[in-house]
């Protein structure tokens, strides 16, 4: 809203003035403000995960990469009426690349191996057998009833969604 205001006021006055240049630094300043905002944050971010990795005694970190999931939201009608306008600039405007890279660099100097991979199809493996890249969907969680169920006929395996959180958790 103060940059909106700032640039209103700008617009008014003749470029290059004296009050121009005022509000242009006032500008500058906001602007650097809010990107140490974003900075802090990512940094006490990615610290509290580390800090619960190293608390938990983990080893190795998988991290879902959301590379593309703001890709042509606007043009493919289809994830066009799943998304809003503000929710797709959220998207386009979310560094998560950013993050990565505070998290992998975090990651090494504590000794914690990561590892980023494709989200896609992930729900669909089962956790104990793995399922196999031939096989369509492997596995299947009935978020309804909390149930689960391994579909390949060699695991057949089934439970409760509290039971497979203790067991992995």
């Amino acid at each position: 809203k103060k940059l909106a205001e700032l640039s209103k006021l700008m617009s008014r006055c003749k470029k290059y003035s004296r009050q121009w240049k005022k509000y242009n630094r006032a500008k500058g300043r906001l602007k650097a403000k809010s990107e140490q905002q974003l900075e802090y944050l990512y940094h006490k971010t990615t610290k509290e995960v580390m800090d619960f990795l190293e608390q938990e005694h983990v080893t190795d970190f998988i991290v879902g990469n959301p590379q593309g999931i703001e890709k042509s939201t606007k043009k493919n009608p289809i994830k066009k009426a799943k998304t809003t306008k503000k929710r797709r600039q959220q998207l386009s405007q979310w560094s998560f690349g950013e993050i990565k890279q505070q998290l992998a660099y975090k990651a090494k100097l504590r000794g914690i191996g990561i590892d980023f991979v494709n989200e896609a199809y992930t729900s669909q493996n089962c956790p104990f057998c793995g399922g196999h890249e031939h096989d369509k969907e492997t596995f299947a969680v009935g978020l309804s009833n909390g149930l689960w169920q391994c579909l390949r006929g060699s695991c057949g395996k089934k439970g409760n969604l509290a039971q497979l959180c203790n067991y992995f958790g």
